[in-house]
């Protein structure tokens, strides 16, 4: 369930980040980052702090932003620099920002710069002396150490991911405003899809039966299952739903098996979980193509082919992976959809057990609901 206002100023999302390094807010162009900055700057300033926001297009472009909005803020908080050119260096807003100290006496407490390059150089932590909030808006792939908002268009929203918030916040495009999805369905109230197989899946239904969420187990006759809690087998007319090329996932996946009935039907099982899930959670590898390994890889390829929130816990690094519809970022997991699907490989490490042990406890216990 969604709430039906917009973000208030008070939420956490726009309090004063300290810290002694910017935030890079990436997304696409387009994919509402002025947005996201706009309502940030505006809830700096409906607590009476000065704003410095930064961009290399016009200020006009930039003032719509703002006038969009209906707000009672003073005008004389906020002060717009722009220039049409390249992205901006941190040694040319260092030089910008010492300007104003000097010249107008304007110190910020918040100093926005769209589109910003050398995102990995530290002098930009130069800028966050003296208890200032410093955002770096990047339409790119430049890396960088600094921790990501991360703007991800899905469907007619766009979330927003952050360290703390993975997809519970977003962008309305109509409206233009950020609200909070608030899922209000108790644990007891979801679904994990699976097919029971060992490894992972089986993990995957032991914390699910843990922690009171209800188990669909896919399967079809002649399929072993180590988990046959919510098993539903399914016949040939419902299998043939998921039916596909096996040449074409080979193609997809760069990979070349030998095409089995019992692999085809496999592949059908592996459509019909993604295809009932919000969300999908994985353990395996993933390759220096950005597939994943084995026939999990098929999952991960429905859910990124679906427009679907896919997450990777590596079991070789060890850490999860976001794919944000470009590349494999960083990024911990939250369960937070109705219906989510918990696969993987069938050879499972202790990390990966670990993993996804965490993942239940990170999103169901009491002191995170």
């Amino acid at each position: 369930m969604d709430t039906n206002t917009p973000l208030s100023k008070e939420h956490s999302l726009f309090a004063h980040h300290t810290c002694d390094s910017p935030l890079v807010v990436r997304g696409r162009a387009g994919s509402g980052k002025s947005i996201f900055l706009t309502e940030l700057a505006l809830s700096y300033l409906y607590r009476g702090e000065k704003v410095l926001h930064i961009s290399n297009t016009n200020q006009q472009a930039i003032k719509k932003h703002y006038d969009y909005y209906p707000h009672n803020v003073s005008s004389q908080h906020r002060l717009l620099h722009s220039r049409i050119g390249d992205a901006f260096h941190p040694d040319e807003i260092i030089s910008i920002v010492d300007g104003y100290k000097t010249l107008l006496s304007f110190v910020p407490k918040l100093i926005i710069i769209e589109d910003a390059s050398s995102l990995n150089s530290s002098t930009w932590k130069v800028l966050c002396q003296e208890d200032v909030s410093v955002y770096l808006s990047s339409s790119g792939l430049e890396e960088t150490s600094f921790p990501i908002t991360q703007l991800i268009a899905v469907g007619e929203t766009i979330e927003i991911h952050t360290d703390t918030s993975h997809g519970q916040l977003y962008i309305n495009i109509h409206d233009r405003r950020i609200y909070e999805r608030i899922v209000r369905n108790p644990s007891n109230q979801r679904t994990l899809y699976a097919s029971g197989a060992a490894g992972s899946e089986e993990i995957f239904g032991l914390q699910a039966n843990k922690w009171g969420i209800k188990e669909i187990h896919y399967c079809f006759s002649g399929h072993i299952q180590n988990r046959t809690n919510g098993s539903i087998n399914l016949d040939e007319t419902e299998l043939s739903r998921g039916t596909v090329s096996l040449n074409y996932v080979s193609r997809k996946l760069k990979r070349s098996w030998n095409k089995t009935p019992q692999l085809k039907k496999v592949l059908q099982l592996i459509w019909h979980m993604v295809n009932s899930a919000q969300q999908v959670f994985v353990v395996g590898t993933i390759q220096e193509d950005n597939t994943v390994h084995g026939g999990t890889g098929w999952s991960v390829e429905l859910a990124q082919r679906w427009n679907k929130p896919v997450w990777v816990f590596d079991q070789e690094k060890n850490t999860w992976f976001f794919w944000d519809k470009i590349q494999w970022i960083p990024q911990i997991p939250i369960i937070t959809s109705t219906d989510f699907t918990g696969t993987g490989t069938r050879f499972l490490q202790p990390e990966g057990k670990k993993a996804i042990e965490d993942l239940f406890t990170r999103s169901f216990s009491s002191n995170n609901s």
